[in-house]
């Protein structure tokens, strides 16, 4: 415990050093800082408001002995927030007063939660109103239903039914262990290519950019044996990307905390299915992928996170964004209204998000980089990606691309 202050709640003095020292009647613990030990911000308002590593009362919040304890966080140790007011409010996996399985009532006594076993809400609330499965399905037993769906062909893409191509045949265990044994997309051949300095370019100089690079460099090689991997860049087309993510998350559950979400809309997608019906319906539009209706159902991304590019590397890019287009208040207007919302208030709405996205710079602003990594089982490839040059323009040389991305590289080269 903190020593108490010998001026008790007559204490003038407010800068976080003395708080962080000494205890004072009447007041509470800190919020614990969100950015913990790479804090930089040193002012006494920041300082006497939140908690660091060192301050002696940077664990005494909820959740502490004598305390009430907090509701388990719905989404257990898959939550990405680190905001104060979430972590006071809610309990996570090593905190003393985390449930990890709360009280479940049986299904005699309450309605079944349309989610079952999938349901992430793990409140008392909820749980207490709603019945779930008793026996929750765990992570090999998932894998193993999975496994037993392809071996009985009913293993198919979300997208399926749209499109007259059939899926391909799932990998095996063989080929999937050759394609892990030749290593990251990004850094094949093996052994002849590596992240560093260099490969870093511009990159390696920022130390947010650099650590991004690596964590998407360890998605890679960790994934390399099922997945491929694309990476599309973009900066202004954030507004656009981030109010889709934030619709999913409300209709569908999407898991906006996780990704951005570039289409959202069904729009096109029924008579563009695949990618082989867009490169026959490519030629006719002359503005290319600037046309519209390519950009309802595409997006051009690259298949290497260090490589050059002919348009977007993505090294060079990062920092500052690409953009094609600027998303303006009437696309964001129709994006709402396609939710139900009616003429007059979808405006009123599209100007208020609009705003909101100029307060905080989304897209805009200091550091407009946005970079989505982007996997897709590799048997899906092709009926899904085709190789292109700048501005859509189809590549046949990379044809089939499925071949080029499972083969020992050098890969490179748009999508």
């Amino acid at each position: 415990m903190p020593t108490q202050c010998r001026y008790g709640n007559r204490c003038t003095d407010r800068t976080g050093p003395h708080r962080s020292k000494y205890a004072h009647p009447g007041t509470s613990p800190r919020h614990p800082c969100r950015y913990g030990s790479e804090c930089h911000n040193q002012s006494s308002e920041h300082r006497e408001q939140y908690a660091h590593p060192g301050d002696q009362d940077l664990n005494l919040e909820p959740g502490a002995s004598g305390t009430t304890p907090r509701q388990p966080c719905r989404y257990g140790a898959e939550c990405y927030s680190r905001s104060p007011a979430h972590r006071l409010e809610y309990a996570h996996a090593g905190d003393t007063d985390f449930d990890s399985d709360p009280v479940v009532p049986s299904a005699a006594s309450s309605w079944p939660c349309r989610y079952g076993a999938d349901c992430y809400d793990r409140s008392p609330a909820h749980r207490n109103k709603y019945a779930h499965p008793q026996a929750h399905c765990s992570k090999t037993d998932r894998e193993t239903q999975i496994k037993r769906s392809v071996s009985q062909g009913s293993c198919r893409s979300v997208w399926a039914t749209d499109s007259a191509v059939p899926d391909p045949d799932p990998m095996t265990d063989a080929e999937i262990k050759e394609q892990a044994n030749l290593g990251a997309q990004t850094l094949r051949p093996r052994g002849s290519f590596a992240m560093n300095d260099a490969s870093l370019g511009r990159v390696a100089a920022d130390a947010h950019a650099r650590h991004c690079f690596e964590q998407m460099m360890k998605n890679e090689k960790r994934m390399c044996g099922e997945w491929a991997v694309f990476y599309h860049s973009y900066n202004s087309a954030a507004v656009l990307y981030e109010l889709q993510a934030a619709v999913a998350s409300v209709l569908f559950r999407f898991k906006s905390s996780y990704a951005t979400l570039p289409r959202l809309l069904r729009g096109n997608f029924p008579s563009i299915p695949d990618a082989l019906t867009l490169e026959k319906m490519w030629p006719t539009w002359p503005d290319k992928d600037h046309s519209p209706i390519f950009k309802s159902v595409a997006i051009c991304a690259t298949t290497s996170l260090l490589r050059p590019d002919p348009e977007a590397t993505p090294t060079e890019w990062f920092l500052k964004g690409y953009a094609a287009s600027v998303p303006d208040t009437a696309l964001i207007e129709g994006l709402v209204q396609s939710c139900g919302v009616e003429p007059g208030l979808a405006h009123i709405l599209a100007t208020k998000i609009q705003a909101t996205f100029v307060e905080f710079n989304v897209g805009a602003g200091g550091r407009t980089g946005h970079i989505l990594q982007i996997f897709m089982k590799r048997h899906l490839v092709d009926k899904y990606v085709y190789a292109a040059l700048p501005y859509g323009v189809p590549d046949p040389s990379r044809a089939p691309l499925g071949e080029h991305l499972n083969g020992p590289g050098p890969i490179v080269g748009q999508v």
